[in-house]
């Protein structure tokens, strides 16, 4: 089961009734997260833990509205490798991975796909933004002489992509690789380098557009 750390660069909730409700109401949500939580554990005997996990995260995608995001939270707060209590998880969005880490007050977009991912504290994820495991994941086939495919195959491999604290990423972007904290991906851009902090980039591939101050690029978390 996930845990928090104490926090540092997001601001500390203020214990108030709706707070103390919305917790009664997570924990409520998540016995049943445990039924799902099992469930995938029986598969993942089977089949492994990536694909089991892959499995049930298209499944409970498909769950609408406000109750739809309680659920898949709570399959993600058991599953997953971290999932803070603060977390937002839209329509249609999956994850191929059980290793993510998902920090605190963090909004993911409907129709996210995302893979083996570390996500930082305060970050707003827009919708359909795509998120592989790095760029070498597919098979490369060794094509010998003559053009036949009859050659080796080199596996998968599956890299972390880290994004910063308090960074935007905007709708419908592709990230290669790390984004800093603080930083701003536009929509549509394709992120094929790491992103320095306080950065905007966009493009493709996506370049830097602007520096920013880390006073101007403080972008504030709402509670809720």
């Amino acid at each position: 089961m996930s845990s928090d750390p104490p926090e540092n660069g997001v601001n500390r909730e203020a214990v108030s009734p709706r707070l103390i409700i919305k917790r009664c109401v997570q924990v409520l949500v998540l016995s049943l997260g445990v039924l799902f939580w099992v469930l995938y554990r029986l598969e993942a005997l089977i089949w492994g833990k990536r694909p089991a996990f892959a499995c049930w995260s298209q499944c409970l995608s498909l769950l609408p509205g406000r109750c739809g995001c309680l659920v898949r939270w709570s399959f993600y707060f058991l599953a997953a490798r971290r999932c803070s209590w603060d977390v937002t998880i839209e329509f249609g969005t999956i994850f191929s991975s059980p290793n993510i880490e998902i920090g605190r007050h963090v909004y993911i977009g409907a129709y996210c796909v995302l893979g083996d991912v570390q996500i930082g504290n305060g970050v707003r994820i827009a919708s359909g933004v795509s998120i592989p495991s790095g760029s070498r994941q597919h098979w490369v086939q060794v094509v010998g002489q003559g053009g036949d495919a009859g050659g080796p195959e080199s596996p998968n491999q599956y890299d972390r992509v880290a994004i910063g604290e308090r960074t935007w990423i905007g709708e419908r972007a592709v990230i290669l690789a790390n984004v800093g904290t603080r930083a701003i991906v536009g929509a549509g851009s394709v992120v094929t380098s790491p992103v320095e902090d306080d950065s905007v980039v966009a493009g493709v591939p996506a370049r830097v557009i602007r520096r920013l101050s880390p006073a101007s690029s403080e972008i504030g978390v709402e509670t809720s």
